[in-house]
C-alpha cells in the first residue's frame, strides 16, 4: 500500500478497490490484512452478523488461499462518494469464481458468484494510508 498524498480522489480509492483484488486473487494474506483499518468490519456475502476486517481475512485466506486453488474477480465500475477529505465509499459489483475452496477437512469445491453487490468505506489513517473502515458484500435474492 502507499500512502495517500493530501486530500484523497476519486481515483485514489478505484486504484485502492483493484490492488486489494489484486492482493485476493494473488492470496497474500499478509497484503490484504494491511487493507483493513484498526477497528474495521466486514459482511461477507454469506454472514449474518460483522466480523472484525482482519478477521475475515484469516477466514478467506483459510477457505481460498490453499496452494491448489484458483480465484478469479471482475469489478464493474467503481463508484466513488467522496466523504470529505479524508474517507470515502466505493460502491461496485464484482464477478467472483474460486476452484479448489476448502469447505472441511479434505473437502474441495467450486464457487461461482456472478454478481455481488459491494460498498467499502475506506478512511485515511494516521500514516496516511487508505483503508477499508467498514466492508459489505451481497447477493441479490434471484426472483
Amino acid at each position: 500500500m502507499s500512502p495517500v498524498l493530501g486530500r484523497i480522489t476519486e481515483e485514489d480509492v478505484r486504484k485502492q478497490v483493484r490492488r486489494f483484488w489484486e492482493a485476493f486473487c494473488n492470496k497474500q494474506a499478509e497484503e490484504l490484512g494491511k487493507y483493513y483499518g484498526d477497528g474495521s468490519v466486514a459482511f461477507s456475502v454469506a454472514s449474518i452478523k460483522p466480523e472484525p476486517g482482519r478477521l475475515s481475512v484469516a477466514r478467506r485466506a483459510r477457505e481460498y488461499f490453499q496452494g491448489e486453488s484458483t480465484l478469479t474477480v471482475s469489478t464493474g465500475p467503481i463508484d466513488v462518494v467522496l466523504l470529505g477529505e479524508t474517507a470515502a465509499s466505493a460502491t461496485y459489483t464484482f464477478r467472483f469464481y474460486a476452484s479448489q475452496r476448502a469447505v472441511g477437512a479434505e473437502k474441495k469445491v467450486e464457487r461461482e458468484i456472478p454478481s455481488v453487490r459491494a460498498t467499502q468505506v475506506f478512511r485515511v489513517n494516521a500514516g496516511g494510508e487508505l483503508q477499508i473502515l467498514q466492508e459489505h458484500f451481497s447477493v441479490a435474492i434471484q426472483k
